[in-house]
């Protein structure tokens, strides 16, 4: 798994949660969407020409590849751990 982006780990995260939790397909979808929603918006702080979806941000950095990864890791983290605190 270590030649996947950050973002598809933590899409392989979300997926796990959602098998260890009970099954309720319209909340998964809601929060699949989250997730995904969170990491773009994550990713394109750092893309001067990218669209973000509900943020608004965009920042500079000496190592933008890094600091992209922990902010995408970051947005994921925070969204999984209030919707699957359970089951993470």
């Amino acid at each position: 798994m270590t030649n996947q982006s950050v973002a598809r780990q933590w899409d392989e995260e979300t997926l796990a949660a959602i098998r260890r939790d009970n099954p309720r397909p319209p909340v998964h979808a809601r929060n699949l969407f989250h997730v995904s929603v969170a990491m773009y918006d994550a990713w394109a702080a750092y893309d001067a020409t990218a669209k973000p979806y509900l943020t608004h941000e965009h920042v500079t950095s000496s190592d933008v590849e890094r600091d992209r990864a922990i902010a995408i890791s970051f947005a994921a983290y925070r969204v999984l751990s209030e919707r699957y605190s359970s089951a993470l």
